[in-house]
């Protein structure tokens, strides 16, 4: 969780994706039923995220141990269920959350390659780490001050608002 320069709170979020969730996530988006990010899953948000809250997503894909992507959204449900058949495992339909913004891996590396191995040692790597989770987890507050001791928790916040300001929106996030 941190803070916007207009003080707004967002919640930091992981979703977890194998290599094949990640294709039908992406074949869906290139169709054309969405142009941000969209994210699924089998149980709601947690309790502690509140309606309208803003989530940044990282999509962790858990056969390569590499984050995929991050997405920006606003905790809001989405009930059109027909047009929400993303996955053929209709289970990870029930949920559906989808944002305007979206950074694909290849851009995140370009901005902090560091920051993203940092990244990926805390959530995938370790006794701890948070593969096995279901739905949407935030990163146990246990595991910040480590990523946080070297400087990481501002390049994060920096790549975030780098990535919001790219996307070229009077308002970038928007619910939808």
């Amino acid at each position: 969780m941190f803070k916007t320069p207009a003080n707004h709170t967002v919640y930091v979020l992981t979703s977890r994706f194998n290599n094949a969730t990640l294709t039908e996530n992406a074949k869906w988006r290139e169709r054309g039923e969405h142009p941000g990010c969209v994210y699924c899953s089998p149980t709601a948000m947690p309790k502690g995220v509140p309606a309208e809250a803003i989530i940044l997503m990282i999509e962790m894909n858990n056969e390569q141990n590499k984050i995929a992507g991050f997405g920006m959204l606003i905790n809001k449900r989405k009930t059109d269920r027909d047009r929400n058949l993303i996955y053929a495992d209709r289970n990870y339909n029930r949920y559906v959350y989808r944002g305007d913004i979206r950074a694909d891996r290849e851009w995140l590396l370009s901005q902090n390659t560091d920051l993203i191995e940092k990244l990926e040692i805390l959530i995938f790597k370790g006794k701890d780490h948070i593969k096995r989770g279901v739905g949407f987890t935030s990163i146990p507050k246990k595991k910040l001050p480590f990523f946080e001791k070297d400087g990481y928790g501002d390049q994060f916040q920096e790549i975030i608002y780098k990535m919001i300001a790219e996307n070229k929106n009077e308002n970038p996030i928007k619910s939808n």
